[in-house]
């Protein structure tokens, strides 16, 4: 369980997509997203990007807008599948709990 003091909710934009990944099989994969943050709805979080692991599945694009909820912790034996670890390693990693597609930008 998360400790509500952990979580952070945000309202943030795709910049760059996860490329695709298969589901976890031997093994436990995470799709990683760069965001720009638009708004902190819960928590703290001060930097304008935001790096994401979730589970794969469901595609986003570069403009969606995504309600995110997060935690400083990625489940234990999961990969995040990064693919600028200098960036990532800059801004850190959250992991994704809960997500909603709110829309996209109009810079689409």
């Amino acid at each position: 369980m998360i400790d509500e003091a952990d979580r952070l909710v945000v309202e943030a934009e795709v910049v760059r997509p996860a490329d695709m990944i298969p589901p976890a099989g031997v093994v436990h994969a995470l799709q990683v997203d760069e965001y720009a943050v638009l708004r902190v709805v819960d928590g703290r979080y001060d930097d304008p990007v935001l790096y994401a692991a979730r589970e794969a599945g469901t595609p986003f694009t570069a403009g969606d807008l995504i309600w995110l909820a997060l935690s400083p912790t990625l489940p234990g034996g999961a990969t995040p599948f990064v693919t600028d670890p200098a960036e990532v390693n800059r801004f850190g990693l959250f992991y994704v709990l809960e997500f909603e597609r709110l829309g996209s930008s109009a810079r689409r």
